[in-house]
């Protein structure tokens, strides 16, 4: 499972095999992780992954028409800023399929939730326990472990279509919605796009392929 993501993610990152502060040699995450000898080290290495893999685009800007746009939604600050998890693995709320508080982790939020909806159907029409995972255990109850690793192998192509839509895209504020707490929500019109991506950039089949793979896991 992590393999498939960090060979994906690698594929995703316009060219890029350096890290900033690597020097002139990529980490050898696949090295890296042939040599973990559990659960929790093979997560480590899969996080050190997407550390790199979502660099590429911090500072990412956002084109917005008129000047009433409010100005932390230019720039995305990154994934990982402040991206702390809980003693059950779970993240803080700005990175929860309901809390985003700036425009383009809306979407990205938008858009995995419908990945994994769309892959908890295939789970459950396999006869398989969504709950039941490798990657993502049960230390947070009701979580859909086994659909989440199978979302895995198919993150970084979700989230280069969701940056590739937004880079050609100019917005318009009311095209978001602010709640309390600065949650960001997207509108009705804009969410049927950004949920045409993620149906778009992995299709059933491939989901199928996903699932069928990781389920010989047992």
């Amino acid at each position: 499972i992590v393999l498939a993501k960090i060979q994906n993610e690698r594929a995703s990152r316009k060219g890029e095999a350096r890290l900033a502060a690597g020097g002139n040699r990529e980490t050898p995450f696949r090295p890296m992780l042939a040599r973990a000898k559990s659960t929790e080290e093979i997560r480590h290495v899969e996080a050190k992954a997407a550390q790199v893999f979502w660099r590429q685009w911090t500072d990412f800007k956002m084109r917005f028409a008129g000047n009433r746009t409010p100005a932390e939604w230019q720039s995305w600050p990154g994934r990982y800023i402040g991206r702390r998890q809980g003693r059950l693995g779970e993240l803080e709320a700005q990175f929860t399929p309901r809390h985003a508080v700036h425009p383009m982790q809306a979407m990205l939020n938008f858009a995995g939730a419908v990945l994994a909806a769309r892959v908890t159907r295939v789970v459950i029409a396999k006869g398989l326990d969504p709950c039941f995972g490798f990657l993502h255990d049960g230390r947070k109850p009701g979580r859909l472990s086994l659909v989440w690793d199978c979302v895995e192998p198919h993150r970084p192509d979700m989230v280069r279509a969701v940056f590739r839509f937004v880079e050609g895209r100019t917005f318009r504020k009311a095209e978001f919605l602010t709640i309390e707490k600065g949650i960001v929500r997207l509108s009705n019109p804009l969410a049927r796009e950004v949920a045409g991506i993620a149906i778009k950039t992995a299709e059933l089949k491939e989901l199928i392929k996903t699932v069928d793979a990781v389920a010989k896991l047992f």
